[in-house]
Order: C-alpha cells, then structure tokens, then sequence
C-alpha cells in the first residue's frame, strides 16, 4: 500500500496521529492494527480502531529499546544505552529533566509486557495478560 492510500485510509478511519512522519505502512490483515516506519528507523504499532500508538521500537545493530507513551519499556540486554524519558521538572531552569531508564526500571521495565501488546493492541488490557502471569 502506498503512503497516499494510507492517508485516504488514515483520514476516512479518523487516525491523524498515525500520519506524522510515517513513511511506510501496513495494514494487519484483519485491519486491527497498523505498523508505521519512519525514516528515522523507528517503527510503531497503532490500534486501527482508536488510532493509538500502542508501541515503538528502533534497532542500533543488534540492540533495540522498544517502549508504549506512558513509559513502559523492554530492551536488548545493552539497548538501555538508547533510550532517556523527558519528563517535567519544576526546578529545572528549562523545564524538564532527563532521566534515564535505571530510575524507571522497577515500574516501567516490563519486558513480559510487550507480547501481550502485539494481540490485545490495548495497554491496560496487556497489562492484565502479563499480570496473571508474574504472579
């Protein structure tokens, strides 16, 4: 599929946030999913029904971090170098700090998530998956 089929897709389904810089694309075959590649590497995973990102990955050789929008994330065993979270800070005279996954890890490192995210397209429901199964 084309990139400007996409559109026309993406604009008729209602999904504008799947458009930004997408520059490849393609369609799961029961149209639940859509996966995105932009030339930056980096590729997503949308809900076709509520036009969310529920993932992304990017891969430098043989590492790769691979993360959801409210911060949850996997990686390769040396992919933590890759990644950094921006996140509000108050005191900060610019407005936000930098943190890196080692303060995140004990919430936020899920790698038991991510499975459960590829069919359930949805956080909350993956979360449920991968919770029944730690305990």
């Amino acid at each position: 599929m084309s990139v400007r089929t996409f559109v026309f897709f993406a604009m008729l389904f209602g999904i504008p946030n799947v458009l930004s810089a997408a520059d490849s694309v393609l369609f799961a075959r029961d149209w639940k999913a859509i996966n995105t590649g932009s030339r930056d590497g980096t590729v997503r995973l949308w809900n076709a029904e509520t036009g969310r990102e529920v993932f992304g990955f990017i891969t430098a050789g043989k590492d790769w971090p691979a993360w959801t929008p409210e911060g949850y994330h996997s990686t390769s065993f040396a992919g933590e170098k890759l990644i950094a979270w921006k996140s509000a800070a108050a005191k900060d005279p610019r407005g936000y700090r930098i943190e890196t996954p080692d303060l995140l890890d004990r919430k936020f490192h899920r790698y038991d998530l991510f499975p459960h995210l590829f069919t359930a397209l949805d956080l909350t429901k993956a979360l449920v998956k991968a919770n029944k199964l730690v305990k």
